[in-house]
């Protein structure tokens, strides 16, 4: 038996021998997610109405909410794009990764990529993991 970290759901896999093969055909039910033509649509419309490498972090913000409520991206990756860290008060200035370019304006995938290296080099290596997949979603999004 294993339990999930992401969810409540326990997987229980239960196998049997049997001689006789014949006496016990099973069918399996693979259940497929529904994929729809509004998950191509919101990349699109993202991608042409947005720069991801010179977009400000409200503009990230948009991006983000758009993809989560479009089931694109989960909860975890929302609060993780979404944290300013500029507004927590123990916070000091130094820690933030990257120098704000005119008009507060980042290149995300190199800020998440700079995030994702400080995790390694510290041994975070489940921070690692989702701050990659973050600049794997930004990617999507480069013109």
């Amino acid at each position: 038996m294993s339990i999930s970290k992401i969810n409540n759901n326990i997987n229980y896999y239960y196998t049997k021998n049997v001689n006789n093969k014949s006496l016990y055909k099973s069918k399996i039910r693979v259940n497929h997610t529904c994929v729809s033509a509004n998950t191509n649509n919101i990349w699109d419309e993202l991608r042409k109405k947005y720069d991801i490498t010179n977009a400000t972090f409200d503009e990230v913000k948009e991006i983000s909410k758009k993809l989560y409520k479009a089931g694109e991206i989960s909860l975890l990756e929302l609060s993780i794009i979404c944290l300013d860290p500029s507004k927590i008060p123990a916070v000091r200035r130094d820690r933030l990764l990257c120098a704000p370019r005119e008009g507060g304006r980042h290149n995300w995938i190199k800020v998440f990529k700079d995030i994702a290296d400080r995790s390694l080099s510290n041994n975070l290596i489940d921070s690692y993991k989702t701050d990659i997949k973050i600049v794997k979603i930004f990617e999507k999004l480069k013109r």
